[in-house]
């Protein structure tokens, strides 16, 4: 699995029991904060432990220093794209992707807010994202409304990753990383101290999102 955490009171008890008592460690944890990096990204590419790379899908020339430090949307275009159409423009639509703000400083932008991810139903039955008897809840696809003028570097990353993931790895989202998930939350299962990323609409409680895995 791939867990994203946050701060040091999260994310360094995990580094220990990976590192110390040999707890999990085909399990990825990636720290929100260092994601901001170009040095920690490719950090995250690499396999460590028993734990295969982060799949992230750029390439360092394309986050490298200040690139694509913050992104913009164009939130007045209310169409939906597919993850692989968002990335497709930002990436290699050079000379249309980036505008011009404030004092003559050129960003990068995406074409609107709203994403799709793509789910494969049968792999997310079979391979067991799908706890059984909720097969009928899966939906056809994920799509996100991110209500913000901007992301940054690290929840690029994330959305890099959810255009590369395939549904192959559990992605989870420790539960202290904020309130801003950038609209995932509405497909997040609660197991333990985790929200785990489900294929299906969370059935969500009014103090904490995401659906519990009493289980």
């Amino acid at each position: 699995a791939i867990i994203f955490t946050n701060g040091d009171n999260d994310t360094f008890p995990l580094w220990y029991a990976q590192e110390v008592e040999g707890v999990r460690t085909d399990v990825r944890v990636v720290n929100l904060s260092l994601l901001n990096t170009d040095w920690y990204i490719d950090q995250m590419k690499r396999a460590a432990y028993d734990g295969p790379g982060v799949p992230f899908g750029m390439r360092q020339d394309q986050y490298l220093g200040s690139k694509r430090d913050q992104v913009l949307f164009d939130r007045e275009n209310t169409q939906y794209y597919t993850m692989n159409e968002h990335f497709d423009w930002l990436l290699n639509a050079e000379g249309r992707n980036m505008i011009t703000v404030g004092q003559g400083q050129k960003l990068y932008y995406f074409r609107s807010n709203k994403f799709i991810i793509p789910v494969d139903s049968a792999k997310v039955v079979s391979n067991g994202t799908v706890p059984k008897g909720m097969e009928n809840r899966v939906a056809k696809d994920i799509r996100l409304d991110i209500n913000r003028p901007y992301i940054l570097k690290s929840d690029l990353m994330i959305l890099s990753l959810l255009n590369n993931f395939k549904w192959d790895r559990p992605v989870y989202f420790a539960i202290t990383v904020g309130e801003d998930f950038m609209g995932l939350e509405d497909y997040f299962q609660l197991e333990g101290m985790a929200y785990r990323l489900v294929p299906y609409k969370a059935q969500s409680h009014d103090r904490q999102p995401g659906e519990v895995n009493a289980d």
